[in-house]
């Protein structure tokens, strides 16, 4: 039985349609987190890591660059900067110069200008040459501000910085190495085949004496060991001296040294320059209990020692 006729009605879908309307199904897939809020925290995003990659290169090539002309500079540094930067203060560190290296001239037999001859007594000459690098040297006069400078107090209980009486001002200073060259002098001199020769220059007691150069011995000590010099010695064996059992150390050290002749020209012709007959008696000093020399430096001053 035939109910009636219903006839539906189709037509083809061009393939082209069909692949667009997928297309289009795809996008607006994709597109679902693509709102305009999404949109924004995404370029945020972006942007912070973009910063982010921006100032870490700029700290990483800041970095390199700080590296290189750091390591270029120490490099360009000289000998005599390096000497400012590890020194105290001094008024003389612009004199300061170094020699190429040389060899130390200090062979057990070495003879020179401060050696008088062997089992005779010491030449005038010698005694010259000790006096013109130690006490003969000039002291030098510091400001205030300088001595506090250099950590020291004007006044300091009993004791204060004993200032120049010419009423120009200023305080009396010597350059530590003059002060340690005196004081090998001292020793040379205290020698126990020196010391009848020189023995009658001294004016001061006994006592006196031995703390002078106890304090000189000391003094050295402190000295070489601050300034640790670690150069290495070597040993040779000599066959021109077959009766010597044990090696012979090489006293002939190479070493960069400061020009010390430099040094001293600076103290002479500089407007500091202060000599020892000019600095005056110690302000604390009492005539009436006498005159105890003790360690002095006066090298001008009637043979005190």
């Amino acid at each position: 039985m035939v109910l009636g006729s219903y006839t539906r009605s189709y037509r083809s879908v061009p393939s082209s349609e069909s692949s667009d309307d997928e297309g289009h199904g795809l996008m607006d897939s994709e597109k679902v987190g693509e709102s305009p809020t999404n949109l924004r925290w995404l370029a945020e995003k972006r942007r912070i890591y973009s910063g982010q990659f921006l100032l870490l290169s700029h700290i990483a090539t800041s970095t390199f660059y700080l590296l290189v002309i750091s390591t270029l500079w120490h490099q360009s540094l000289s000998l005599e900067d390096c000497a400012h930067r590890l020194s105290t203060w001094s008024p003389a560190l612009p004199a300061i110069k170094y020699k190429q290296p040389e060899f130390f001239k200090a062979e057990v037999f070495q003879t020179n200008a401060f050696r008088g001859p062997q089992g005779q007594r010491p030449p005038k000459e010698v005694d010259e040459m000790w006096n013109s690098v130690g006490v003969g040297m000039p002291g030098l006069r510091l400001s205030a501000e300088e001595v506090k400078g250099l950590g020291k107090k004007l006044e300091d209980g009993t004791k204060k910085q004993h200032a120049m009486p010419d009423g120009k001002g200023g305080y009396i200073a010597m350059l530590e190495v003059f002060h340690m060259l005196h004081c090998l002098d001292e020793l040379r001199k205290a020698l126990f085949y020196n010391y009848d020769y020189y023995s009658p220059n001294h004016n001061s007691s006994l006592t006196a004496i031995q703390n002078h150069h106890d304090h000189c011995v000391d003094a050295i000590r402190l000295s070489l060991m601050c300034t640790s010099d670690v150069t290495p010695v070597t040993f040779f064996d000599d066959s021109a001296v077959p009766q010597r059992r044990t090696p012979f150390p090489d006293f002939s050290t190479k070493h960069t040294c400061r020009d010390f002749d430099a040094i001293s020209e600076w103290s002479w012709k500089t407007e500091r320059a202060v000599m020892w007959e000019d600095m005056g008696d110690a302000t604390t000093w009492d005539p009436a209990l006498g005159n105890e020399a003790g360690h002095s430096h006066g090298g001008h001053k009637g043979g005190e020692h």
